[in-house]
């Protein structure tokens, strides 16, 4: 949708978002292809909508969408960007086939279904933003998508000289195996997060740039990835897990700072399991830059970037940074730091030129990066990347979808934690094996690793589905067993009179006894009101055992009556029956009071010839 209402106003009045929509009716996965025929109402992938657009407005909370391989624009305008939304995750790199009732999201293959969300407009302008995220929570998911060409080169008043590729305000968004390249900005080409707490997760930064010029504004030119500062709600506390940053650059020839990462203000910025090399800057920290804030780093590797002073280690950190079990050029303080050469598979890549798209990062045989970094610095596997269903684990994959714990038999761990270690960068050595035993993680949930060619390649996760809908199942690593766990909730019908129900291990969901609304008063009707969920205990007033001795006769009841009706005498009545009302007893016609005429003859032909009618009329007492 544009941004029009969606106003980027730096200061009282920030990341105004746009108002509702009317949205259909949720729909698990709603489907994009941009050749799709049909329909285009988003139902299959026949009749898939033709525009992102109007699936992110229709898609409901809890959601899907899925998108087919191509290129897709926000709009025709330099405001229009894609706007994510809480609760809708957007997903790429789908062939356009698969079905979303047996198909795992991680078996999708993002480099040959490439889906790109393009900034670059017919007429050579750009999108400020190619895609935004305005006080959304990790509940908003990007995943599986190449962003690029777009420009932030507009009016600092309505921020639109920020976050070329990704602009977040104040969010918490989920961006995973996502590749952010060719845009530029200010600052932050790639990125620019002014408050929240983003997850990044398996992405790419490549080639992105700061592009101003503004020699009277010191803080332009930074970030020329990612630029990290304070929203108006929240200080930036952005986390980028098994990512890498290669070929950014901070600057056009007249200054900047941080050519992959610049941070600013009191947030944090975390990298674990990351990968910076080959990104510049005019003035300092071609790798990161720190003026304010803290930046913590672990499992990493930042090398060959280069800024004014070369590629020394202030080329690599420039500011102080909390830095451990990372290989930083020119040695960096910390526990388990190193400042040997990763010894990259090839860095210059095919075209000879490093921090290009085409370098080969992956740790060659050898590497000192190899089973040196901390096991206790894996963040978990809140996502599920490897669709196993265990979210508690560590990160079982690196960047490039191979196994994250793979032990160098050749090599001896310098790292810390029970083996296998994991690698410092992006990407996990491959160990070359022999047998299948040379790859074996001493973990049974994720599968069993093999030996192919040479090359350790993991095994295929443990199916712990017990075919029964209402029971959590998981795969537990410490029995080696399938766990099978009833959860009543997803049983719940919402209805309250037909009884709770649960889950049974091998029945399913069953329905639970139904609620006993019987007060033990005789005179009562009793049920049960589904709109309160609730009892309901209510007078019946076609009871006609005027002297209560439970039987209905001539002398006892119609002698009461007549008695009380006659000669009125209801303190009689009160004193002998305490607590009934005459008028609920005898009211035989049903019209509120009681009358020789009308009520006796009713009465005596119940009681003579059981002739009584069904009166669903209450009155009070008189």
């Amino acid at each position: 949708m544009s941004v029009g209402p969606f106003l980027l106003l730096w200061g009282a009045t920030l990341w105004a978002v746009s108002p509702p929509v009317a949205r259909d009716s949720p729909a698990p996965v709603r489907f994009v292809d941009d050749d799709a025929g049909g329909a285009n109402d988003g139902t299959s992938w026949e009749d898939a909508f033709t525009d992102l657009q109007e699936a992110l407005t229709r898609a409901e909370p809890g959601s899907q969408v899925w998108v087919a391989a191509g290129v897709y624009r926000a709009g025709a305008d330099r405001t229009a960007t894609f706007e994510l939304r809480d609760g809708v995750g957007v997903f790429g790199g789908f062939a356009g086939t698969e079905d979303p009732e047996s198909f795992r999201l991680s078996d999708r293959d993002t480099a040959a279904n490439e889906t790109v969300l393009q900034g670059g407009l017919i007429g050579g302008e750009a999108s400020y933003h190619v895609v935004t995220a305005a006080g959304v929570n990790s509940t908003a998911t990007l995943d599986g998508f190449t962003v690029t060409g777009g420009r932030a080169d507009g009016a600092s008043a309505f921020r639109q000289d920020v976050g070329g590729g990704l602009l977040i305000g104040d969010a918490s968004p989920r961006i995973v195996n996502c590749t952010f390249t060719a845009n530029e900005a200010a600052w932050g080409g790639g990125a620019y997060i002014a408050g929240g707490a983003p997850t990044l997760l398996h992405c790419r930064f490549v080639g992105n740039r700061s592009i101003a010029c503004q020699p009277s504004n010191p803080l332009a030119n930074r970030g020329g990835a990612v630029y990290s500062t304070a929203g108006v709600d929240s200080a930036a506390r952005p986390a980028f897990y098994g990512c890498l940053f290669v070929g950014n650059s901070a600057g056009v020839g007249c200054g900047g700072r941080g050519g992959a990462i610049f941070n600013e203000g009191a947030g944090h910025v975390r990298l674990s399991g990351c990968t910076v090399t080959g990104n510049s800057a005019d003035d300092d920290g071609g790798g990161i830059a720190l003026i304010s804030g803290s930046v913590s780093l672990s499992n990493s590797v930042v090398w060959g970037n280069r800024d004014s002073g070369g590629a020394n280690r202030s080329a690599q950190i420039f500011g102080a940074v909390a830095a451990e079990y990372t290989c930083v050029q020119g040695g960096y303080p910390g526990t388990g730091n190193i400042t040997e050469d990763p010894r990259f598979t090839d860095d210059k890549g095919p075209d000879g030129i490093l921090g290009t798209a085409d370098d080969d990062l992956r740790l060659a045989p050898g590497s000192p990066c190899i089973d040196a970094g901390n096991n206790a610095r894996v963040p978990t596997d809140e996502t599920d990347l490897d669709t196993d269903g265990n979210t508690g684990e560590s990160l079982p994959l690196d960047l490039a979808g191979a196994a994250r714990f793979v032990d160098d038999p050749v090599r001896a761990d310098t790292g810390t934690g029970s083996p296998p270690i994991v690698d410092l960068g992006a990407f996990e050595y491959q160990a070359e094996c022999l047998l299948p035993a040379d790859c074996d993680d001493q973990l049974s949930c994720n599968g069993i690793e093999d030996c192919v060619a040479g090359t350790c390649v993991p095994g295929v996760p443990v199916s712990c589905d017990d075919g029964v809908e209402c029971t959590d199942d998981v795969c537990d690593e410490g029995t080696d067993a399938c766990v099978f766990t009833p959860n009543d909730a997803l049983c719940d019908n919402g209805a309250f009179c037909d009884g709770a129900e649960v889950c049974n291990l091998s029945a399913g969901c069953v329905d639970g006894p139904a609620p006993d609304c019987d007060d033990g008063n005789p005179d009562t009707i009793d049920s049960c009101d589904e709109d309160t969920d609730m009892c309901v205990n209510t007078v019946e007033c076609m009871l006609y055992d005027m002297n209560g001795d439970g039987f209905l006769s001539i002398v006892g009841d119609v002698g009461t009556f007549v008695r009380v009706v006659y000669a009125g005498d209801y303190e009689w009545y009160e004193q002998q029956f305490p607590g009934r009302d005459p008028i609920c007893r005898g009211d035989c016609n049903c019209d509120g009071v009681l009358s020789i005429a009308g009520d006796t003859a009713c009465f005596t032909n119940c009681v003579y010839f059981g002739e009584c009618p069904e009166c669903a009329d209450w009155f009070d007492a008189p």
